[in-house]
This record gives C-alpha cells, structure tokens and sequence, in this order.
C-alpha cells in the first residue's frame, strides 16, 4: 500500500522546529506501507522553490493567508500544483491530516483522481469552523466522503457532533477511528519527588496564549498572596523566552518559577519523573505527547478540560482539570491537587499498572494504523489508469473547476 500525507504541520527543512506528531505516525506507517508526505507552507517564494523533492517528502509552497475568507485559495493552489506534479498518481490512499485544510485538498484529489482518503481532527480545525460558518458545509462534504475519520482523543467526537448539528449522522460516527498518538520510553514511578511543578512547552511567542502561561503565572502570584506558595519549573525555549522572563519579573515570581531551558526529548520521561505534577492548562490542545510522557514518568496532570488528553482514562483519576479561561478556577485545581496529590499519584500508578499506556507505543499504533484507520478498499481507479502527460487532463480540470463554482455559493 502506498499512502500520500498531506500536513501543514510537517517538521521538514523550512519548519523544522514543529510537533513531531505526524513525523511519528509516518515512521509507525512506514512499518507497512509506503508513504510520502506533501509537506503545505503557506508562504510566497520564488517559482523554483515552490516545489522542492526531498526522497520521503516533497515541500510545497503556496501563497496563503490565514484571513478566513482567503484560505480557499490556498487549498485550490495546492490542490491544482498536487495534480500538476503527479504528486498523486501512484498513491493508494490519502491521508489528511487536518480537515479543514488538508482535507479539503484531499476531496479535491478525489473529484479528480478517485483516490480514497481518511481525515484526522485536530483541534485547530474547530477554531476554523468558528471563525469560517460559511464553509460548514464544505466541511461536511469532506468528513461525508471520507473513508475513515480519525479522532485524537474522546473529547473530539462530542465537540465534532456540536460544530456540525444536523450534519453530523451516525454514518459519521461509523467511521471513526480513535487514534491516539505515539509516545514510548520507560514506565517509571519515584517513592518521592522534588515538591515542584512543571510545564514543559515549547517556548514559541505566539503559542503561549494557547498554553496559558501568563494565566498560570497569575494563579501562582494569587494563590501565594493566598499564604499558598507553589513552585513551578518551566522546561523549553524558544521565541518566546523573553516575554517569559518579562512576566516571571512582573509578578515577582523570580523565587517561585525557575526557566530551565530545553531538555531533550529523549530524556524528557526521566526528568519529569523527579516532579510533583505537569501543570499545563492548553487550550486549544489536540492531545499534548507532554500528558502521556508524565504518564510514563508516574506524576499525575493538571489540564484544560475538554481538550487534550481528557477523557481518555475514564477508570482513572489521573489528574484535575479545570476551564482553561477561569483563573479562579485553575487557581482551585492547583490546590485540590496539593490536597489529594497522593491519590492521584497512586491512580497513575495503577494506570500504568494496568498496561493501558502499551496502547501507545509504536508497535501498538502500528496496528491501529493499519487494521483501523488505513485498511479500506481503496479505489482501484487511481492505480488502473495510465497517464501519459504530467499536467491532468482537461477533464479532470474541469471536474476541479465545477466543484470551485458550486463552492462558491458557499462564501
């Protein structure tokens, strides 16, 4: 089997400090099929760099915004250039990984080629749909043609349910697929810890809103003026850094929160290991390999409700979640946390104890890969035809050009 990755998220030689999260998947794909990633960039280059061929990946640059009203051009570019190049032809299956963008092309690939196709949710997708309600029904059509549609975590299904209402069918619900994400290394459990909190992140200026950062520093200040002073230890770096600094100083936390820098990743399960707990309140947060590297390392979370990892071990009190725009309320899970830190620590204990994590190693989502997500029938269409020029046929232009006309009622 051959299978064809779209991802704006690919950590490639342009974007190579992204998440690591579909790199993984492929390398677990790679087990058994073939696999090549359509690496997207929204970005204007010059012509010769807007495809670059790079073995197991292929870059691809068209010029895009991130306005609502003009990311549709986007996934035409991208989808007209795919076509153009033969990106395509020899591919069995498409994976999106994102509906709203990836998706899209991947439909479009479809009108044209015959190609099947599974989509993945992520949790960027539902701050499209908010900001684009002209293109519900666009979206609608993507998760209606696809073979399979792949969930991170629990909490997407009810979130994916609400966003569509009356589009949402149980047909939709026959198709999907709870994925999961790879994380493996050691299953540890320390008799004793360093009393201090962790929020490991990667440091990216316009990413620590979406992390909460400046909203758990102020709990910390709140809750030390409270007479309850925790401490808090943030691992990462990045663009970000100095406004971190800037915000530690501001609230006078310099003797509470301490920057550590990078740690590697391979070392990341043995140095949380040492902590109280992860404190990371994301939001939006598809699924965050931080949560199940503390699983591994035997501490429990403190996380955003209704993202993330939640619900994902419903026979277990791993951790304390809390509504991620609530300072009052993040600041009332710090302190269940210190109340009941010992119970949780033990739930996570018998999490591990139970072998539930084995469910996420690369061996184990290797198999959901390939007998969930990825063993359809394929049409035959896509590997039964010939094609003998390197630009699609009129036909298949058109066919993309009818579906542009009847979308753009929609914008």
């Amino acid at each position: 089997m051959k299978i064809l990755h779209l991802s704006c998220e690919y950590p490639d030689e342009l974007r190579p400090g992204t998440i690591v999260t579909i790199k993984r998947l492929v390398t677990c794909a790679n087990q058994f099929a073939s696999n090549h990633v359509v690496s997207l960039h929204r970005r204007a280059v010059e012509p010769t760099q807007r495809l670059q061929r790079r073995g197991d990946h292929t870059i691809l640059c068209e010029r895009g915004s991130l306005l609502p009203f003009r990311r549709r051009a986007f996934v035409e570019q991208c989808s007209r250039t795919i076509l153009r190049e033969r990106l395509a032809d020899d591919a069995d299956l498409v994976h999106a990984h994102k509906l709203t963008t990836e998706g899209c092309i991947a439909q479009r690939l479809k009108a044209a080629r015959g190609l099947d196709y599974c989509v993945s949710i992520r949790a960027t997708d539902f701050a499209v749909m908010r900001q684009s309600p002209h293109r519900h029904s666009e979206f609608a059509r993507v998760l209606d043609e696809a073979a399979h549609i792949a969930v991170i975590a629990p909490w997407m299904v009810a979130r994916l349910s609400g966003a569509f209402k009356r589009r949402w069918t149980m047909t939709h619900e026959r198709k999907l697929v709870l994925l999961g994400n790879v994380v493996d290394g050691p299953v540890l459990h320390r008799q004793a810890h360093n009393d201090r909190y962790v929020m490991p992140i990667r440091v990216i200026r316009s990413q620590l809103a979406r992390k909460n950062v400046l909203r758990t520093l102020k709990c910390l200040r709140s809750l030390r003026a409270a007479g309850q002073e925790l401490q808090l230890d943030i691992i990462g770096a990045g663009s970000g850094s100095r406004a971190l600094t800037q915000w530690v100083e501001s609230l006078d936390l310099q003797r509470t929160v301490k920057l550590l820098g990078e740690v590697p990743n391979a070392e990341m399960i043995e140095r949380l290991s040492n902590y109280k707990a992860v404190a990371l309140f994301s939001y939006p947060e598809t699924f965050g390999l931080v949560y199940l590297e503390a699983l591994h390392a035997g501490i429990p979370l403190l996380y955003a409700r209704h993202t993330g990892v939640d619900g994902l071990f419903p026979d277990f009190e791993i951790g304390v979640s809390a509504a991620h725009d609530s300072e009052r309320r993040i600041s009332r899970a710090l302190l269940e946390m210190e109340q009941k830190h010992a119970f949780h620590r033990e739930e996570v204990l018998r999490l591990q104890q139970s072998g539930a994590l084995n469910g996420f190693s690369s061996q184990a989502f290797a198999q959901r890969l390939a007998r969930q997500l990825y063993e359809t029938e394929p049409s035959r269409r896509s590997n039964e035809r010939s094609y003998s020029a390197a630009a699609p046929s009129p036909n298949e232009l058109n066919e993309l050009n009818e579906l542009n006309e009847l979308e753009q009622q929609w914008i």
